[in-house]
């Protein structure tokens, strides 16, 4: 038997199965029937098919993609059989014994970077170990499978038309929309561009969500009746200049405001003269140390992977704990705050309360808007000056909130010093202009949606203490002078999340080693 995952669930709202707690139900029958003598293969990293382990007869292979993962490590530990990614290869294991399959070996995975056709892999090969094949055999299946058209079609089939890729793939489920997405995002590309349609016996809010996973990822979105869909959200900065954490992280190197280096060179030199010099030049090699491009390249990749630690993204504050099913955790005053957030001063339609692209919600639709933001310092295009569109003057991107009690002062100036302050501007722009310095794009403001929302004080004082639950208790605990807060237990690791980080940009940097 082999299940890959549950995740958030599919197919829900058919033939009475509504939950992912239904589903699994089903999809352990499987489980349950598998002979004394057999085995149960299960992905490690979904906790809800892990859970379905001691129903199984037989023996557990677990894969994940993680090394580390807490359940696999366990497991393997034991001497049982184990099947992850380390490096540039799948590993195999039981007891003493180790397998190992090179990623450049199965063309199913494009070198290992597309993480879903990995998972695949994996689990493909326990299915096949399970069932006594011959590591040869094994070996060779894996080198001469192809995903086209013919073989297996509608599954992330790509072609060449006309100088363009072109992938066809029949995912159906928020899920499998982001696992398309981090694939896509990993093939260099000038432009990307989709065509969707949906199994129209999905629910509603899963094709919603579908849509905005895609709308989020590509620069244009094509119904099947030839329509464009069209909004522009994502990108990284407030302005959404940069596409991925490897575009960001470049920026503060050379910006005047930031770290000002005159240029790469210097960043280079500045590299090996750092107290960890050492250590840095033995992980990169003597040759790309001495090159100024490759060592730069190493310098920004090691900060994507450091921003991508799960103490940056616990999900652990109260507002999460609630969403959890702790009830009892937020005051009367938070509830009545969280019932205003979604409905008087309608907050929630900007920064969605529900999980859209990641596994907690990002309290953002990562659109963008021009607020009337009171004018301070050098005028601020903000995201005309990517998309060269009037429309778009002045206009930034909505933040996430969550921490946002704890990063004053607000708006993309800092022109706002305190959060009681941004709701009562929220509240009465326009109908206290004296209040607030003019803005510097006023022919864009929205003033549709804000400016006269018709709030109480009581109401923003509730609104206000909602917002102060969304800080992580794990931020909020952070021991006087350590440098970051510890994530909590079972926070899952970077490799866990990995179809969650949009990361393919350094593919087109001149140092990038597989060019």
């Amino acid at each position: 038997a082999v299940v890959t995952n549950i995740g958030a669930g599919d197919h829900l709202g058919l033939n009475y199965i509504t939950t992912v707690e239904d589903l699994a139900v089903l999809k352990r029958v499987i489980v349950v029937n598998v002979a004394p003598t057999g085995y149960a293969v299960l992905n490690a990293a979904d906790p809800i098919v892990v859970a379905m382990a001691p129903k199984c007869p037989g023996g557990i292979i677990y894969f994940a993609m993680d090394p580390h993962n807490p359940v696999l490590t366990t497991h393997r530990a034991q001497g049982k059989r184990a099947i992850c990614v380390d490096g540039d290869a799948i590993v195999v294991s039981e007891g003493n014994w180790r397998e190992s399959l090179l990623l450049r070996d199965i063309p199913l995975t494009r070198q290992g970077s597309i993480g879903f056709q990995v998972e695949n892999v994996m689990a493909s090969i326990g299915a096949a170990w399970s069932a006594g094949m011959d590591w040869a055999v094994i070996r060779a299946g894996l080198a001469s499978f192809v995903s086209d058209s013919d073989n297996a079609p509608g599954r992330f089939n790509v072609m060449n038309f006309r100088g363009a890729t072109v992938i066809a793939d029949y995912g159906h489920n928020p899920d499998a929309m982001r696992a398309l997405v981090n694939a896509v995002n990993g093939i260099p590309a000038k432009r990307r561009s989709v065509v969707i349609s949906g199994a129209g016996d999905r629910r509603d809010e899963d094709i919603r969500e579908q849509t905005a996973i895609l709308g989020e990822a590509f620069d244009d979105f094509i119904l099947p009746n030839g329509s464009e869909a069209y909004a522009w959200e994502g990108g990284l900065f407030h302005d959404g200049r940069a596409q991925d954490l490897f575009e960001q992280v470049q920026e503060p190197f050379f910006n005047p405001r930031e770290m000002n280096l005159p240029g790469p060179d210097t960043l280079a030199e500045a590299l090996r003269k750092s107290s960890y010099a050492p250590g840095f030049q033995k992980w990169i090699g003597n040759k790309a140390w001495k090159n100024d491009e490759q060592l730069n390249y190493f310098a920004y990749r090691s900060l994507v992977e450091f921003l991508k630690e799960p103490f940056f993204r616990p999900f652990d504050s109260r507002f999460d704990a609630y969403q959890g099913g702790e009830k009892n955790i937020l005051t009367k005053t938070e509830k009545r705050g969280l019932k205003i957030f979604k409905t008087t001063a309608a907050c929630a339609d900007c920064h969605f309360l529900h999980a859209k692209s990641w596994t907690a919600p990002l309290l953002s639709d990562f659109g963008y808007d021009n607020l009337g933001v009171p004018s301070l310092g050098k005028k601020d295009p903000g995201l005309f000056a990517v998309t060269d569109d009037p429309e778009h003057m002045g206009k930034f991107k909505a933040p996430s909130l969550r921490n946002i009690a704890l990063t004053a002062p607000y708006m993309h100036n800092g022109s706002i010093p305190t959060l009681r302050e941004v709701l009562e501007f929220y509240n009465v722009r326009d109908l206290q202009p004296p209040r607030w310095p003019k803005t510097d794009y006023p022919k864009t403001v929205n003033h549709d949606d804000m400016g006269d929302l018709g709030l109480s004080e009581q109401e923003i004082d509730e609104l206000l203490a909602f917002l102060k639950t969304l800080s992580d208790r794990s931020l909020l605990k952070k021991p006087k002078g350590q440098l970051f807060p510890n994530a909590p237990a079972g926070t899952p690791g970077t490799l866990d999340r990995k179809l969650h980080f949009p990361d393919w940009t350094h593919r087109l940097h001149p140092a990038f080693p597989g060019k």
